[in-house]
């Protein structure tokens, strides 16, 4: 960071690694070189994982092939970068991840023709399911 930056950064009362973590789930802009994880540890072994998983934060890692889909859909416009996901007793994952900050958010969520009491707002302003994900509860939220 600039000195500029560490200056306003320390003024927010903000930590550097928390303003990151928003970065993860909102786009605040591109995650500078020392905001990016190089390695998840987990907590527990795991011999198969997900082509696309939610880390903490809301940070997101995927398989390789998948950055080739989502380069070819949206060029240039999103953010990756490769990590290491490391198990317990230093055991490297055998396949390689990529993290992912997504830039270009679209918003299908039609607060104004959803039916009340479907949906309600998180922490962060986004919208949750009000219940559990089945199709009993979310029958009444509008999409576009």
């Amino acid at each position: 960071m600039t000195d500029e930056e560490r200056m306003a950064l320390a003024n927010s009362g903000t930590s550097p690694l928390a303003n990151a973590g928003r970065k993860f789930r909102r786009d605040m802009g591109r995650i500078e070189d020392f905001e990016q994880p190089a390695v998840f540890r987990t907590r527990k072994t795991h011999s198969k994982l997900g082509s696309l998983i939610q880390l903490t934060n809301g940070l997101l890692a995927f398989e390789e092939p998948l950055r080739d889909i989502i380069e070819g859909l949206e060029p240039s416009t999103h953010q990756f970068w490769p990590w290491k996901i490391m198990m317990p007793k230093n055991v490297e994952f055998p396949k390689p991840y990529h993290a992912l900050v997504i830039h270009n958010h679209l918003e299908a969520f039609r607060r104004e023709e959803s039916e009340p009491g479907s949906w309600v707002p998180d922490s962060v302003g986004a919208i949750s399911v009000n219940g559990t994900p089945e199709k009993t509860s979310v029958q009444g939220m509008a999409l576009a």
